[in-house]
C-alpha cells in the first residue's frame, strides 16, 4: 500500500495560511528553539521547503526535523503526536460522503422475505463503524430481491436499487453474488464483464472469482462464479478439495479454500474479500462478500483495516479496483433445537495477496477468456 506523506500535507496548509514560502520559512525559524550557545541555521531553506511540498527526496537534517517539529507543535501537529506519513483507509473515504446505501440481497421463501443474518450483522457492523466515534453518517439499506431463474435475473428492470447504483454517491453491497444481483451488477460494472452469466457460458475470465462444485455451481448465474475445473492449473490440488460446502475463493491465480465441514471440529476458516473503486463520477463502490454467511460478515468486520485509496486514476475515469483478501475463523455452537449457530471469532486482511486491477493496462486487469 502507497503510503501518503502527512507532512507535506500540514506544511501545504501553513503555506496557504500564511501567503509565501519565504514567510513559512520565517515562521519555522522563530518557533525553532535552539539550545543556548548554539550555531548554525535555525530552520529550514526555503528551497528544501519547496522541494518536501514537490513532493521530491530532500535530506533532512536532525535539527532541521526538530525545527518542524517545534513549529508544527505550536498548532498540535508536532512531529512526535502526528506520524509524518499515514496509510490511507477505505472507511474514511465513505464516512466522507456523508450519505452510504448499502445493497442487502434478499429471498422469498413461503411468501416471506428473509435476509441471512450474517449480512444483517454485517450491515449493522458497517454502519457503527462509519458512525464512530461520532455521529454524522447517514446509511440507507436496500433490499434486493433475488431470482431464482437465469431468466428472471435477466429480466430485472428499474429496480430501486438499479438507480441508487446510477445516482447515489457511495454504495455497499453486501454478500457475493450467489446472495445479491446488486454484488452481481457492481463487480460486473467494474470489471467490466456481464452481470447475470451462466458459469457454462463462454465469458471473459474476471480477475475474482467464487468456486462452487456441482450442484451448487448449475445453480448460480454470475461471471463471477465457476467450477473447479476452471482454475489455473497450478490450483489442480485445490480443485480437489472444493467439493460439498468447502468452496472456494480466486484472486487472479491465487485460490484460498475454506475448511471442510467436520462435527467434532468446531472451529474452521473460511474467506471474504473486499472489493473498492471510484467510478468515473467519483462515486464510491464497495463490495464485501464472502463464501459463505460468515465470510460476509468478516470482510465487513475487516473493512476499517483496509489500506485502500481511491485516489489514484484519471479525474472522469473508472479508478483501479482495489481486491483484498480476508481470512476468518468461525465456531460454531449447536442449539436445543439442533442448529448450528456460527460466529465469526477473528478476522485479518491477507496484505500479502493484497491486489490492484486497472483494466486500461490490459492483461493484468482482465484474464482472457474461457469456456
Amino acid at each position: 500500500m502507497d503510503r501518503e506523506l502527512r507532512l507535506k500535507q500540514l506544511l501545504q496548509e501553513h503555506l496557504d495560511r500564511l501567503g509565501s514560502l519565504s514567510a513559512l520559512a520565517r515562521a519555522i525559524a522563530e518557533a525553532h528553539r535552539k539550545p543556548p550557545g548554539s550555531k548554525g541555521r535555525r530552520g529550514l531553506d526555503r528551497r528544501k521547503l519547496q522541494d518536501i511540498l514537490a513532493g521530491k527526496d530532500v535530506p533532512l537534517h536532525i535539527h532541521e526535523l526538530e525545527a518542524l517539529d517545534d513549529f508544527l507543535n505550536n498548532y498540535h501537529q508536532g512531529l512526535a503526536f502526528v506520524p509524518i506519513f499515514y496509510r490511507p483507509t477505505l472507511l474514511p473515504t465513505l464516512a466522507a460522503q456523508k450519505q452510504v446505501h448499502f445493497l442487502v440481497g434478499a429471498r422469498e421463501i413461503n411468501g416471506n422475505i428473509g435476509v441471512s443474518h450474517f449480512d444483517t450483522n454485517a450491515y449493522a457492523d458497517l454502519v457503527r463503524f462509519l458512525n464512530s466515534p461520532s455521529p454524522g453518517v447517514t446509511c440507507e439499506l436496500e433490499v434486493v430481491l433475488m431470482r431464482a431463474t437465469l431468466e428472471e435475473a435477466r429480466n430485472i428492470q428499474n429496480e430501486a436499487w438499479q438507480r441508487i447504483l446510477q445516482t447515489e454517491r457511495a454504495v455497499v453491497a453486501i454478500a457475493s453474488p450467489l446472495s445479491n444481483h446488486g454484488t452481481d451488477s457492481m463487480l460486473a460494472q467494474m470489471f467490466e464483464c456481464p452481470a447475470y452469466k451462466s458459469p457454462f457460458e463462454a465469458r471473459r475470465r474476471p480477475p475474482i472469482a467464487f468456486v462452487l462444485p456441482e450442484p451448487y455451481l448449475a445453480q448460480a448465474f454470475s461471471s463471477f462464479v465457476e467450477g473447479p475445473d476452471q482454475l489455473p492449473k497450478p490450483s489442480a490440488r485445490k480443485a480437489r478439495e472444493i467439493r460439498d460446502r468447502c468452496w472456494a475463493l480466486r484472486v487472479g491465480d491465487d485460490v484460498f479454500v475454506v475448511d471442510p465441514e467436520q462435527e467434532d471440529v468446531r472451529r474452521s476458516k473460511t474467506y471474504g474479500v473486499i472489493v473498492a473503486q471510484r467510478r468515473a463520477n467519483g462515486h464510491v463502490w464497495v463490495v464485501a462478500a464472502g463464501l459463505h454467511g460468515a465470510g460476509t460478515h468478516a470482510a465487513a468486520l475487516a473493512l476499517p483495516g483496509a489500506e485502500i485509496s481511491l485516489a489514484s486514476g484519471r479525474l472522469g475515469e473508472d479508478g483501479p479496483v482495489h481486491v483484498r483478501v480476508v481470512e476468518a475463523h468461525v465456531t460454531f455452537t449447536t442449539s436445543s433445537t439442533g442448529t448450528k449457530i456460527r460466529k465469526v471469532d477473528d478476522q485479518r486482511i491477507l496484505t500479502k495477496f493484497n491486489r490492484t486491477f486497472d483494466l486500461r493496462r490490459g492483461p493484468e486487469g482482465q484474464a482472457p477468456v474461457t469456456a
